[in-house]
């Protein structure tokens, strides 16, 4: 066995062999074959193995058969372009005879000693995996009801709304029908915009593909453009660019904007609305949270603590005419990029919505 770290110093090679001893992370020095050399002691809490067992062992005899093709094209490449590591998500067998799954970088690396080996540091992402495949079928079937949602109920509504406007023509000179006839159209508009938040729920919690550097500003003032009074203001803080769906981004703002408007404006329309960076110094999430992240509060009355939590669910509304999707809508395109949002208390006591773990271009 090929020993991993090599120092001049006898101190500083043993504070390297307690560096690579207590990494959670399981580190595989490889040959070309690619026959293990060297496990790191991790490889016991993640996978159940005896590190030295599986010196001499061949890595690809671990690796769940539908994925060696994607580790051996790593591989190669590693050995190809040393200093391009690739990053691959891998399912390695564990001792019990399951599957765990692995975020591996893989880079070439050196032995020193005329020939060339693999190095290959593994991840543990087995519940992220878990999640995000939940968060799938549970997209898929949010789908599915919403196809059939489209599908059974608009062709219906449509003729409905067709007839009540017909009907509201006939009875234009009596106002007590021609008042019962406006109450018919009020409920099937409103059924429409229900079946049309549904099919949005449904479309918005699709993961987000490749992420586009975009400016935040520049969505935040566009979208407000859309659902802005003469009343209400808006200040943006910051310029930052972050990494998003950006068409996605710009739905999250406007319903944001518009529960502003509509929860958290007095009397005669006038609420401010402010976007920004988050500030390290003023999170009630930053510290849970890893990665950066930008707010949208109001100066409104704010949301009780108690019914912070509900904001989110589908059809939750504290308002007669909203369909209580909004905010749910919210939460799908942000878990849908991998973002953490949270409901907390603004500096004016308003509303403050705070998304974590976005990232920035520096």
């Amino acid at each position: 066995m090929i020993d991993p770290v090599r120092a001049d110093g006898g101190e500083a090679e043993e504070f390297y062999r307690r560096l690579v001893g207590h990494a959670t992370e399981v580190l595989l020095l490889l040959d070309r074959d690619p026959t293990v050399r060297y496990a790191s002691p991790a490889v016991t809490d993640t996978l159940g193995y005896d590190p030295e067992a599986l010196v001499d062992e061949r890595l690809t005899e671990y690796v769940h058969p539908d994925d060696r093709e994607a580790v051996v094209d790593a591989l190669d490449a590693a050995l190809d372009r040393p200093d391009e590591p690739t990053t691959v998500e891998v399912r390695f067998l564990a001792s019990d005879e399951s599957w765990s799954w692995f975020a591996s970088t893989v880079r070439g690396c050196p032995d020193g000693s005329g020939g060339d080996g693999v190095l290959v540091s593994c991840h543990d992402i087995t519940e992220r995996v878990a999640q995000r495949q939940r968060l799938q079928r549970q997209n898929d079937r949010l789908n599915e009801f919403a196809n059939v949602v489209s599908h059974d109920l608009r062709n219906p509504l449509n003729v409905a709304q067709g007839h009540a406007a017909m009907l509201a023509d006939r009875v234009a000179d009596d106002d007590d029908l021609r008042t019962n006839v406006d109450v018919v159209r009020r409920s099937l508009d409103r059924m429409d915009d229900i079946i049309e938040d549904t099919l949005t729920l449904a479309r918005e919690g699709q993961p987000v593909g490749e992420p586009e550097p975009a400016a935040l500003a520049t969505i935040a003032r566009n979208s407000w453009e859309s659902v802005a009074t003469d009343s209400a203001t808006l200040e943006v803080l910051d310029e930052a660019t972050l990494y998003c769906d950006a068409s996605r981004l710009r739905n999250v703002f406007e319903n944001l904007f518009r529960n502003a408007l509509d929860h958290g404006a007095d009397g005669d329309g006038r609420v401010a609305v402010t976007v920004g960076r988050i500030d390290a110094f003023y999170t009630t999430t930053r510290a849970d949270d890893d990665g950066d992240g930008f707010y949208v509060e109001d100066d409104g009355p704010g949301v009780p603590p108690g019914e912070r939590e509900a904001v989110f669910e589908p059809g939750h509304t504290s308002s007669d005419s909203g369909t209580g999707f909004g905010l749910a809508i919210v939460k799908r395109i942000a878990d849908a990029h991998g973002w953490n949002v949270a409901l907390t208390e603004g500096k004016a006591g308003g509303a403050r919505f705070e998304f974590t773990g976005v990232a920035y271009v520096e």
